[in-house]
């Protein structure tokens, strides 16, 4: 079983880290049916996993159905991590494995500048939550929209844009 939690934590590591250029993987895409027996995608947790998922395999229309369309350059940035070659049983599996904790009022979060600021009211709602995924210090926005959850992935695309900004040139 450590073998999975490692497997587990260096995808986790890769949402926040950027690698030089994208690794080609097998091409894997899940059905709605294998993805809706698996999650809720009526939660934020649900569409939160799911994202996850879609970033490991690096389907584009997968993570833009749960962001909202997304510049290519943000596209590009969210696609281009190290991803472990995993069976689809697998990846299931860890995407179910998740931790993920909801942020409550007065919890903090911590800014791209370093600076942390609690989370107000109207921050968090029936439409709009806060959820951080154990290992990963940016929470991430899940919001409601057309009664779909969808992901902010403002803070995430910043945090590899800084990344790769300080990374040395070859």
């Amino acid at each position: 079983m450590c073998w999975l939690w490692r497997s587990l934590l260096v995808m986790l590591l890769s949402l926040t880290a950027c690698t030089p250029e994208p690794v080609t993987l097998p091409s894997q895409t899940y059905t709605e049916e294998e993805l809706d027996a698996r999650f809720d995608r009526e939660t934020p947790e649900g569409t939160l996993r799911v994202f996850v998922i879609a970033m490991q395999i690096a389907d584009a229309e997968l993570l833009q159905s749960l962001t909202g369309p997304l510049p290519k350059s943000d596209l590009a940035l969210l696609l281009s991590t190290e991803r472990p070659t995993l069976s689809k049983e697998l990846q299931l599996q860890q995407g179910a494995a998740l931790k993920i904790r909801h942020l409550q009022l007065g919890d903090n979060i911590r800014m791209s500048d370093g600076r942390e600021l609690p989370v107000s009211p109207d921050e968090i709602s029936a439409t709009s939550q806060f959820l951080v995924i154990e290992g990963i210090s940016t929470p991430l926005r899940v919001y409601k929209q057309d009664d779909h959850w969808q992901v902010d992935v403002a803070p995430l695309v910043a945090a590899r844009r800084a990344a790769r900004s300080s990374r040395p040139m070859k």
